[in-house]
This record gives C-alpha cells, structure tokens and sequence, in this order.
C-alpha cells in the first residue's frame, strides 16, 4: 500500500468505483500479484503529456504587461488615502512607476534565457520522480475497451472506493482530468516575477499537481481520472503497487474475449478474489453500445 499520498485533491470526490481497461495478459499480472502499475508519463501514449521546454513559460511580451499592471497596483497604494494637493506634489509619478518597470524588464531579458534553464533543469528533476496511474469513470465506453482493451477481447477490472480511514485508499484522492485546446504555463507571469524578484517562493513541486491533470481535449472521450505520487528514490520508470484484494470488486469480460483468457482469469478469480462480481459484454444489436450480464458462480 502507499504510506502517504502526495498531493490532496482540492474537494474529496464522491465516486463509489474506478476502472481500468486493460488487455487480458495484463489482468492476468495485475490479478496474480494483486497490484498496480503507476507510470512515468513518458510512457504514456500522449507525447504531450507535462512537455518540458521554453515554451513552459510565458514570454517576455507577457511579463512587461504583468510588471505595468504591478507599477499601476503599487502606484495606487502609495496614492491610498492621500489628499489631492499631496499627490500633485509627490515627486514620483506613475511614469517613475514604468520607468522602473522597463529597467526591471530588461534585466530580465538579459537574463531570460539563464533563468529558463534554471528553472528547467529544476523542473526536469521532479518530473523523473513523477509516478501516475490512469482510470476511467465507466465501463461501457466503446472507444476505452477499443484502445486499451485489445479491442473488446481484453477486460475491464472495478476497484470500490473504500473510504473507511482503516483502508487506506489512494483511490479516495483521485481527481478528474480537465481538458484544453491549449497547454498550460507552469507559471503566470505574475508569478514568475514574484518568483524572480523573490516576492514569494514558489516551489515547482506545487505546480505539477495541475500539469498532471491537464490534457488535451481531444482526449476527452476518456472521462479520465488519475492519481499522481512522487518516487525519488525510484529507479526504473513505473512502479508498482499492490492493492487490497477486497478492493477489486468486479470484472467485465470483453465481448470478444478469448475462451482461454476467460478460462485462465476466471480460475484466478475464483481463488483470490472470490467475492468479486463477473458480467460479460455483449453488443446491443440495436443501439451501438454495451450490454452486461452477470455471470452466476
């Protein structure tokens, strides 16, 4: 099990199962050694996945407009409560304001491309230890068991949320994926010049929570949940963790499965997981979609 889990959702979510389309060799590991697969994302089949490049931040064009609207902010508070005839005096003016502001931003083009690199190479470091795991949200999604279940001749496994505090389940945490036509920055440039001109410290680690669940909308068809951990100390590329066998509480067969993966599961099933529940696909020969049926033991 996972001691701790790294990162909380921002509100506790109120699902009562998770799923996980996969090919029948796979459930067959995963079922043997009661455990599961968290990866890094440069395995994962979308070669966006938290892209790491100069890209990651916004441009310059971006924080000159950030820093005028600091100027304008502070120009302000130093205005609040004085009186008119005071403020016709005052020596610094706004303009004195954008003044700094440019000189402040050409330091900062100077050294962008510097700064860049540091905080890539930063960046680049928490994404090595970045561990996740995919769900779904349902069981019938014809497209899902197309991609990630050998085309209908794999399985999808239900694991049950178990929110009793006793349980332990990194499952209780998992959020939604959000989807968008356009990546993210890791930073706004309001940040990052908090960040430069040490305003605030703000620690990468905090920003990848966001990142990991940002996709592309053309993905969106996935209805995806995920959970993230960070593995420092991991060596290879993936992770695998072992769940509760009370927590696989069903298995849905394929409505192309091969005799002999059904016959190999299901003998698993039967010996390690024996209060699970088994339904087997069928296509509606009406509708294009999914029909269940449980299988009696």
């Amino acid at each position: 099990m996972i001691e701790q889990y790294t990162y909380p959702p921002q509100s506790p979510h109120k699902r009562q199962y998770f799923y996980k389309y996969v090919t029948a060799s796979t459930a067959l590991i995963i079922l043997t050694k009661n455990s599961l697969r968290w990866s890094h994302p440069s395995l994962f089949n979308d070669s966006f996945e938290l892209q790491i490049s100069g890209s990651t931040f916004c441009d310059t064009s971006e924080i000159r407009r950030a820093m005028k609207r600091q100027a304008l902010r502070k120009f302000k508070h130093c205005l609040h409560g004085k009186r008119y005839t005071d403020i016709v005096d005052s020596k610094y003016t706004y303009r004195d304001f954008l003044k700094n502001c440019n000189s402040q931003l050409e330091l900062i083009r100077e050294n962008f491309e510097s700064l860049s690199k540091g905080y890539l190479n930063e960046l680049s470091e928490i994404y090595k230890s970045i561990r996740i795991i995919c769900l779904a949200e349902e069981c019938d999604n014809i497209l899902m068991w197309s991609h990630y279940a050998d085309s209908h001749s794999g399985v999808v496994l239900r694991f049950e949320v178990q929110r009793d505090e006793s349980a332990d389940d990194p499952f209780v945490m998992a959020q939604k994926v959000q989807y968008s036509s356009e990546p993210l920055h890791f930073f706004t440039a309001e940040e990052l010049l908090q960040s430069i001109f040490d305003e605030q410290d703000y620690a990468f680690n905090n920003y990848f929570p966001t990142h990991c669940f940002v996709k592309h909308d053309i993905w969106s068809y996935e209805s995806e949940w995920r959970l993230i951990d960070i593995r420092s100390d991991s060596i290879d590329r993936h992770d695998d963790y072992n769940f509760k066998i009370s927590k696989l509480s069903g298995i849905y067969f394929g409505c192309k499965c091969r005799p002999q993966s059904y016959f190999d599961i299901s003998q698993v099933m039967s010996s390690k997981y024996p209060n699970a529940e088994l339904f087997m696909a069928k296509m509606d020969s009406r509708s294009y979609k999914l029909l269940f049926s449980e299988i009696k033991k």
